[in-house]
């Protein structure tokens, strides 16, 4: 007689790949014809994207552009210019095993190391090394029993959250804008480097899209006409709000998400506006929005299950799930004292903070983030000329989180707000850094389910006389199923004859074990 078993499907994901490798970067850069001559080398900026990913098999493709930006000092002059290089790059990593077509690839680029040699004053050569984060999941469907309708069983079921993938969606976009330098600051000359990021201000997930308003910040440093000016380098801010729709199949306003959006390389150049004047900024700016879309929701399970009168054969498996159990964003403030060690300053231009976080843990209680904040900045030293300065100094931040943290996981991520700066001494420059912090908790379960089950109601168990009653001392801990189930027992029955609500035991205890009693039909 076949059993009615009631069965269900998850889409789990399932990871195939969590790694971080360093990406050598070398290469020799000649100057265009309308570059100037190069002097010094102040500093060198790099940013890289990532612009296709490709899984192949047990393979992952990765290839992208890094963007270098040597800023220096032109011969003959104390103006600063900017050398601007684009090279691609790829990388290949190995995954553990195939992968399906229900696969997904996160990756992260970030430069951590680009050091300029001046070869000559017309060629230089950059070394460094470029920081790959690569995630892989695979999404995989796991059939199991949620329950049998059969009185002759007894079900230890068990009700688990689980958050199930509904779409994993990266859109590029371009932000190209014509912004005004005011009448406060000079007219400019040329552009020295542009940084942007962008801010996630809300969203709002409805049938099949998601509606996106972000906050676009601006920072451009040029060269002023104003030739009478002590240095001839403006700062001049913007913020633009900016939204976005991105379309994902599937989607409605029960799901969750979580959303990032990820500025690029920045490309800023100078026109004249209506009166002829050196103000207008055309700002070209690529963004990619990533969001990772779930559905969470209460499944019902069965752990084990026996006949206290029938021979009964399970199939077992166990299953990794994770939900979404809360989120995290909170503004922090990073304050450091740097003292500047190759020249003394006699005022600070500009200083421009990155934050990148190395480590995170769960422990007492608290999301413990490490990582490192990069300092840098051009200012004038004591003779008036342009200089740079960078510097790097660990933090450490520390979130409250309530609950159990023993299975807690989080990828929390740090952005710049706003930084403030104030130099105290020729030498001793003190920052002030916003910053915030956003990190997804996720729960894991570890759970062993029954994938099948069969009962052979032609053989029965071969057991004991057993009476009416047993006594059975349980120590603190066990288990009521553990016992039913070595008594042949109902564990409905034995917490209703010892007055039993709990199915772990907090106490030791003396159990009546009742005898299983079957109705003749």
């Amino acid at each position: 007689m076949e059993l009615p078993i009631m069965r269900d499907t998850i889409s789990i994901n399932t990871p195939f790949l969590d790694t971080t490798v360093d990406h050598p970067v070398d290469c020799d850069i000649v100057l265009p014809d309308y570059c100037p001559d190069v002097s010094r080398v102040l500093r060198t900026e790099s940013c890289a994207e990532i612009d296709a990913k490709q899984i192949d098999g047990a393979r992952l493709t990765v290839s992208g552009t890094l963007y270098i930006h040597v800023l220096y000092i032109t011969e003959n002059s104390c103006s600063i210019r900017c050398l601007t290089h684009e090279t691609a790059f790829s990388h290949t990593f190995d995954l553990k095993e195939e992968c399906t077509t229900d696969a997904y690839a996160y990756v992260s680029a970030r430069v951590i190391r680009a050091n300029c040699r001046l070869i000559g004053p017309r060629r230089v050569q950059v070394r460094g090394s470029i920081v790959l984060h690569a995630r892989v999941f695979c999404e995989m469907n796991e059939s199991f029993v949620s329950d049998i309708d059969d009185e002759r069983l007894e079900i230890n079921h068990h009700s688990i959250q689980c958050s199930t993938p509904v779409a994993f969606v990266e859109k590029p976009f371009q932000v190209h804008e014509q912004l005004e330098i005011n009448y406060g600051k000079p007219a400019a000359s040329s552009i020295i480097k542009s940084d942007a990021t962008v801010f996630v201000q809300d969203f709002k997930l409805i049938s099949n899209k998601v509606i996106i308003k972000a906050d676009l910040k601006l920072k451009t440093l040029y060269s002023s006409e104003a030739e009478e000016e002590d240095s001839g380098i403006e700062v001049v801010e913007h913020n633009l709000p900016i939204s976005q729709i991105v379309d994902i199949s599937g989607v409605d306003e029960e799901c969750g998400c979580i959303l990032n959006l990820h500025s690029g390389n920045v490309k800023a150049s100078i026109s004249q506006n209506s009166e002829g004047e050196n103000r207008q900024l055309d700002v070209q700016l690529d963004v990619m929005a990533t969001a990772n879309v779930y559905r969470t929701r209460e499944i019902t399970v069965v752990t084990d299950a026996f006949s206290p009168k029938f021979e009964t054969m399970i199939q077992t498996s166990p299953v990794h799930m994770q939900y979404v159990s809360d989120t995290v964003h909170k503004t922090e403030v990073l304050q450091e004292s740097l003292e500047l060690e190759n020249a003394e300053l006699k005022t600070v231009i500009d200083c421009t903070t990155e934050a990148y976080v190395k480590e995170s843990k769960f422990e007492n209680g608290v999301l413990a983030m490490a990582g490192d904040l990069y300092i840098s900045g051009f200012a004038l030293n004591s003779q008036g000329g342009p200089v740079s300065f960078e510097k790097t100094v660990p933090f450490s931040i520390k979130e409250p989180v309530e609950g159990d943290t023993n299975h807690l996981q989080a990828n929390p991520e740090i952005q710049i707000v706003s930084n403030s700066f104030s130099l105290t001494t020729p030498k001793n420059l003190d920052v002030r850094v916003e910053c915030t912090v956003d990190a997804v908790i996720l729960t894991n379960e570890e759970e062993t389910i029954v994938v099948e089950l069969d009962m052979d109601d032609s053989q029965e168990k071969k057991v004991s006389p057993q009476k009416t009653l047993t006594l059975y001392f349980a120590d603190k801990g066990e288990s009521i199923w553990n016992i039913a189930k070595r008594y042949n027992a109902s564990p409905e029955s034995i917490k209703r004859e010892n007055g039993l609500e709990d199915d772990i035991l907090e106490v030791r205890n003396m159990l009546l074990i009742p005898k299983k009693r079957w109705r003749k039909v």
